[in-house]
Order: structure tokens, then sequence, then C-alpha cells
């Protein structure tokens, strides 16, 4: 279905609403989790300078400055002084009193991070992302930084998925493709994209889910566990996708309706992999609370399960089930943007497999879409051409 102007202002706004949402959430925590941490931080970086101590720092400190808020080891070299905030930040998550809350509200989220993180890594690199010199969809190392620092359920949103319905993503109709100049029908998404680069962004999403996996596995207390939270919450987790930057499509010169299909079907590839990816994330999410709280279709599992995620819940589970439930909330928007249709069978479909990969196997079947659509533009072009000749 070929995206509206008016739809997809209605779903930016919905989208920047949802956002907002996250963003007031992450304020209204702050005073209470945030800003004790952040004070101990802050003495912690003194006291490690002051002793010229910089390979452990935060070890042993608490009290004072901090407020009272004992803080856990954490590795400088992670991250700087922020790698103290999120090694903070992740030590409530993994801690034993918080389970199963941290474990399913954070590997919930990341499966849905799994899908709009690869969602943004390929829209930068489609043909038409970067018409626009400031516009964010065409910057994705940059968007993945400011998500570390403001949380993937405000960046999103708030900004990516606005200024991609409102700005533009990539695509530019068949005028980007050579020799073709029957615009009208062609949808302003359908650009061309390198092949290698979804399969790159996969692979650079592998080490997350490798951290993930091992946040929750190893012991708090070690040293292993700390770099791991230092990698896994910082913001060296984001540079490796600055890669994606020499993986841009085709020259408009050269580009083919073969380049536009090519890449559709990587693309659908790399998403039914991290699907893959985001099932085994949602499969443990699930077999941990059900440990827990018991079968879901009781209703004081569901009810266990909704003050574990909330209603009692700690700050730190509390932004993580906002920031999961949000980022689900705007991938709707950007799916109903295509077919909101689609938008309803991923609620369906999330009950059985997951939001992640819900959102997976549906972005597979744009991707498939894409590629027939390519095929046939192909066709006709190839008809048109045959034609003339014999004229």
């Amino acid at each position: 279905m070929a995206p509206s102007r008016g739809k997809d202002t209605l779903l930016a706004v919905l989208s920047a609403s949802l956002g907002l949402f996250a963003l007031q959430k992450m304020r209204a925590e702050t005073a209470d989790f945030f800003e004790p941490i952040l004070a101990a931080c802050t003495a912690a970086a003194a006291a490690a300078d002051g002793d010229g101590d910089g390979a452990h720092g935060g070890e042993g400190i608490g009290g004072g400055a901090g407020g009272g808020f004992d803080l856990v080891p954490h590795e400088p070299r992670t991250g700087g002084a922020f790698s103290c905030l999120v090694t903070q930040f992740l030590h409530e998550m993994v801690a034993p009193e918080n389970a199963p809350a941290g474990l399913v509200a954070w590997t919930t989220t990341a499966a849905i991070l799994l899908q709009t993180g690869l969602l943004v890594a390929i829209e930068a690199g489609r043909f038409g992302a970067d018409r626009y010199r400031f516009n964010p969809v065409a910057w994705p190392a940059a968007v993945g930084l400011v998500s570390v620092l403001l949380g993937v359920g405000v960046v999103f949103p708030l900004i990516w998925l606005p200024s991609f319905l409102l700005m533009g993503g990539g695509g530019g109709g068949c005028g980007s493709i050579a020799g073709d100049t029957d615009v009208d029908d062609c949808s302003r998404r359908d650009g061309a994209v390198s092949r290698l680069r979804p399969y790159t962004a996969v692979c650079l999403s592998l080490p997350t889910v490798a951290l993930t996996v091992l946040a929750f596995r190893l012991d708090p207390s070690t040293y292993e566990w700390t770099v791991v939270a230092g990698l896994l919450g910082g913001p060296i987790a984001t540079l490796p996708s600055a890669i994606l930057g020499w993986m841009g499509p085709p020259p408009s010169e050269r580009a083919t309706h073969a380049d536009v299909s090519r890449g559709a079907v990587s693309c659908g590839r790399a998403y039914l992999l991290t699907s893959a990816l985001s099932l085994g994330l949602w499969v443990a999410a699930v077999r941990s609370a059900a440990a827990a709280y018991g079968p879901f279709f009781r209703g004081d599992a569901a009810a266990a399960a909704c003050s574990g995620l909330w209603t009692d819940a700690v700050p730190a589970v509390r932004i993580v089930t906002a920031d999961g439930a949000v980022l689900f909330g705007a991938a709707l928007c950007y799916i109903a943007s295509v077919d909101p249709v689609d938008a309803i069978a991923v609620v369906l479909a999330s009950v059985v497999v997951g939001p992640g990969a819900a959102l997976g196997v549906i972005l597979w079947g744009h991707e498939r879409l894409r590629d027939k659509r390519a095929t046939w533009r192909w066709w006709r072009q190839q008809q048109e051409r045959s034609a003339q000749k014999r004229v």
C-alpha cells in the first residue's frame, strides 16, 4: 500500500507523543533513581582522579556525595564516567530481588530493538535517504549514540520515525532508476539498498545479543560482569555502526530495478535472521516469567507480572518496561504507515512469537512486496523497450 501524507503526519504525531511519554517517564524517575547514582558516580570519578586509579573505579565508594547510594564496581575504560551510571542501572536489572522482572523487561525490549535497529540501519542506506542533509534517517550511528543517552523509547519514536515519515526516507520513486520515466505508480520508499548492508547490520547486532545473555548469566560481583555491563549499556556498542556509511546504494545513473530487487531480498533475509534472534530472547523471557508467576492464562499470574514489571517495580525496571512498550508502539506506527492491517497482524502474532519476532516477520513481508514491485516494473520496462524497437 502506498504511503499517504495525511496518514504519515497523523502517525508521526502519535509516535512523537509516545516518545514524549517515555521522556517524561524517564524524567520522573530521575529524581528517585538517577540523581543519587549520578552524585555517587561524580564522587567516584573525583576520587579516582585523585588516586590516579581509573581501572576499576567506584569499588568501595558509597555515602557522602552519593547521598547514601553504594556503588558497585564499574570499568571506566568501557565508557568513561557514563559507564558508572549504566553499570549501576544494569546491576538493578539483574539483581536477584528484581527477578524475573528485570530479565523479562530487558530481553523483550532488546528483541524489539533488534528489529527497529535493523530498520534504522537499512533505511539510512536506501537511495534518497540523504536528500536532506540533516535528516536523522541518514545518520544511524548518531541515532544510536543519542539513544544510549536518552533511551531507545525516546529517540526512535520522537526523532527518527517522525523524520522518516515527514522528511521522507529512502526511495524517491522510480525516478531513482536509470531509464525509468514512469514515476507516478512508484512508492517513494522503493529505493535501492546495497546487498551487503543488511547482513552487516545483522552482524553488528550480534555482540549486543551476546552481551545481553552474559549480563544475565554472569555473577554481578565479578569483574567480567562489570566489563559486560559497561559495554552493553555504554556508547562503545554504537560505534561499529559507522561502518555502514561505506555501504551506500548504487548511484542513480547506474541503479536498476534488479538492484532494488536484490536489495529487498537481502533486507528480507536479514529481518528473518533478527526475527530468529528475537524469538530466542522472547522464549527466554517467557520461560523465566512462567517459572516465577505461573501460566499466563491465570489471572493471578497476569497480576503478578504487572506488579513486577510496573506497579511495584524498581525505577530501573519501570524505565525499561516503558521503553519497550513505547518502542513497540512506535514500530506499530511505522508498520501502519505501510499497511494498517499489518499493524493489527503484528499485535495478534506478538501473543505467540513475541513482539520482536512479529515485527521482523511483517518487515520481511514488506521487503517481499518491494521485490515483487521491482520485478514487475523491470518486466514492464522490458516490454516497453521491446515495443519501441518494433516501432
